[in-house]
């Protein structure tokens, strides 16, 4: 039986209307020839930057979502988790 196709994610148009002009790819210089630095897309100061708009509207979703603002509101909620102690080996 072959196996559904995944519907591909598509942005409400609240969303959509955030987006700049200019896209990420362009930004980071997709088919240039020179090598350089990325620039910046998402996840800086929204107002320095072209996606800030849709950057702030998503970070405003996230937080909405009580049980997904714990992932920054507690410590250790990111990052490597502590191992614990190891079996002792006989």
């Amino acid at each position: 039986m072959p196996k559904k196709q995944k519907k591909s994610f598509e942005p409400s148009a609240e969303q959509q209307a955030l987006l700049p002009e200019v896209s990420g790819n362009t930004l980071n210089g997709v088919g240039e020839k020179s090598l350089r630095r990325p620039t910046l897309v998402y996840w800086h100061k929204p107002d320095t930057i072209p996606h800030g708009p849709a950057q702030a509207w998503m970070t405003e979703k996230f937080n909405a979502v009580p049980d997904l603002r714990k992932v920054y509101a507690t410590p250790d909620a990111r990052g490597p988790r502590k191992r614990g102690k190891l079996a002792q080996v006989l």
